[in-house]
């Protein structure tokens, strides 16, 4: 489920555990490379216009994606998988009910070991508490085509499913 609201877009949590977020974000191309979240937090964001998953093709600027989150199932524990396993530098940004600030990052140049979940796709676990509202930032940089589609999980269907993939 997906809702609009006047801020932009939201992505809604359910109790089914896996949400696509397709086109449901919004980005910022910065061709510096430089800027930092607290600068981007200022900006104006632009509406992805893809029509599914952001695919910026081959492009060595940095990308900013914020995806705002609204937690309507009875689960805190949630992943962000981004399905596209080729982008050099993924950093995941958000900030907790609680005020305490996460930073995590993941890409092809760092060990899957230092991954939430070893698993070949970046992934990042977050908390949100049921019935809240949560902002994440990504910021993206590689050297290969700048796709990122991103499925939001429960983490128990997360495992659920990585482990059926696997039979």
């Amino acid at each position: 489920l997906l809702v609009f609201n006047s801020f932009g877009q939201t992505v809604i949590l359910t109790n089914e555990g896996r949400v696509d977020v397709g086109d449901q974000l919004q980005y910022w191309k910065d061709e510096t490379g430089k800027l930092t979240l607290e600068e981007i937090k200022l900006l104006e964001l632009k509406k992805s216009h893809h029509t599914g998953a952001p695919n910026f093709g081959f492009d060595r600027a940095a990308y900013w994606f914020k995806i705002d989150v609204s937690n309507h199932s009875n689960d805190p524990h949630w992943l962000l998988e981004v399905t596209y396993s080729p982008l050099d530098h993924v950093d995941f940004y958000t900030q907790e009910a609680g005020g305490k600030r996460i930073h995590k990052i993941s890409g092809d140049t760092y060990p899957i070991s230092t991954r939430d979940l070893t698993h070949r796709n970046p992934n990042f676990r977050f908390d949100i508490a049921p019935q809240s509202r949560q902002t994440i930032y990504l910021q993206v940089q590689t050297i290969s085509s700048v796709q990122v589609p991103i499925v939001l999980w429960r983490n128990s269907v997360f495992q659920e499913s990585n482990n059926t993939a696997q039979l």
